[in-house]
């Protein structure tokens, strides 16, 4: 297994068709799940198709795979950004998953080597 960092900025990456704003202020609800998912797909997606991924599928041998360390920086509920670790946990293809405030410290929510599935950390 070949592990990559990805980062995902909530402001960029994710469409302004999702969420909402109020008084300038971008905010997120259980609502967005969805389609917050299928921005972190896409971008996975986008990713994937880049030169440098593709040498490295063609350096790897059959068993071998490519999974993905996600780095989410920007503003998000912590309920519904830890409803989003929970799902993305489930997908074969993401190793871990890591929150960054602007001006914070990163907090790791999951990776592969924990010893259960999801473990969160104080936000």
């Amino acid at each position: 297994m070949v592990t990559l960092k990805l980062t995902v900025d909530i402001g960029i990456d994710i469409p302004r068709n999702v969420g909402s704003i109020n008084r300038k202020i971008r905010s997120f609800s259980k609502e967005d799940i969805p389609g917050i998912l299928e921005s972190v797909a896409a971008k996975i997606k986008a990713e994937s198709k880049k030169q440098y991924v593709n040498e490295i599928l063609e350096s790897l041998s059959p068993e071998e795979y490519i999974q993905w360390d996600l780095s989410f920086f920007g503003n998000i509920h912590p309920g519904v950004f830890a409803d989003v670790s929970v799902l993305l946990d489930k997908w074969d293809d993401v190793y871990g998953v890591e929150y960054i405030q602007p001006f914070g410290v990163p907090y790791r929510v999951f990776s592969a080597d924990d010893n259960v599935s999801v473990r969160y950390e104080k936000f």
